[in-house]
């Protein structure tokens, strides 16, 4: 992993226990997900199972570094939250799945009537018989992958360009 402040040695290490409070374990997993939902960009969905695994942060004498991942956590909260800030109704956003589909922008722009926040990609899709969620709609429709599956969905409307 290559962060802003360098790379990062990542070693894998059973551990069965590191801390007794249920606390620790909701932060441990919330971290675990922001790396690989925020910072990796990949989908993951959470499942506990006795082969789970969990990437925390250790400091000095293999004792697991709460502050720090409960800073990094935050960051990443806010920064996500800057990121998705810029979107607001009124906007015209031509998406880059319909350049692929049609070699071209054409009339393809829509205009954002609300961002749903309280929406992401995991979210169910109404057409049961398309898809199950707006992950695999855009699979399956336009064959392109969504990695981030914190980001919020677009209500929108056509607006001709």
């Amino acid at each position: 992993m290559f962060p802003d402040d360098g790379p990062v040695v990542v070693t894998v290490e059973e551990q069965t226990c590191f801390g007794s409070d249920e606390i620790d374990l909701q932060l441990v997993r919330h971290f675990h997900c922001s790396l690989f939902s925020l910072v990796l960009r990949r989908p993951l969905t959470y499942s506990h199972s006795d082969d789970s695994y969990y990437v925390v942060l250790i400091k000095e004498r293999h004792t697991i570094d709460f502050k720090k991942m409960r800073d990094l956590t935050s960051s990443l909260e806010e920064t996500r939250a800057r990121r998705f800030s810029s979107l607001t109704a009124g906007m015209v956003l031509v998406p880059l799945h319909y350049k692929k589909k049609t070699d071209g922008f054409g009339s393809g722009a829509y205009k954002v009537v609300k961002v749903c926040y309280d929406m992401s990609p995991l979210s169910s899709f109404p057409d049961k018989r398309k898809a199950a969620t707006f992950k695999e709609y855009f699979q399956e429709t336009y064959d392109e992958t969504v990695t981030d599956m914190e980001q919020p969905l677009l209500q929108v409307s056509r607006h001709a360009i």
